[in-house]
């Protein structure tokens, strides 16, 4: 090699090495300055008690899980808290309802094979917490 891509090499390297000493010395002082501690001011504000009669748990009254079905359709039906939304979700389709009575009944497509429906309850109370199940129905042509 030449004497100048020598000289060139080592120039660069201990330039590098200066910028990169510097870099460490500035930001160093700088991160431990200004490190404070985080106070949580977040306070506990009292909920509105939940009238346990009032809340239904989801309850799935038909198809079963896992129902092997000649028909295009099922009838899904089942128990929810009153006055909630209720979404259920598949390949085939979604449905939103809004449930006015305890009990719901829904008609649903279904695909040719394994069909997954997802139910989502959310009451109108935001107290209350909403729930879901997931259900697996086979519609199986002959």
């Amino acid at each position: 090699m030449k004497k100048e891509t020598i000289v060139a090499l080592i120039l660069g390297i201990g330039f590098g090495l200066i910028v990169a000493i510097l870099m460490i010395v500035r930001t160093r002082p700088q991160t431990s300055q200004n490190s404070n501690t985080i106070t949580n001011s977040v306070s506990n504000a009292p909920t509105k008690p939940v009238n346990q009669s009032l809340v239904t748990n989801l309850e799935i009254t038909s198809p079963k899980d896992k129902t092997i079905t000649k028909s295009n359709s099922v009838t899904i039906s089942g128990k929810a808290t009153k006055n909630s939304m209720i979404i259920i979700q598949s390949a085939a389709k979604d449905i939103i309802i809004k449930n006015k009575e305890i009990n719901f009944k829904v008609d649903m497509p279904l695909t040719l094979g394994e069909n997954v429906i997802q139910i989502n309850v959310y009451p109108d109370d935001k107290n209350i917490p909403y729930q879901n199940k997931q259900l697996q129905v086979y519609y199986l042509e002959e």
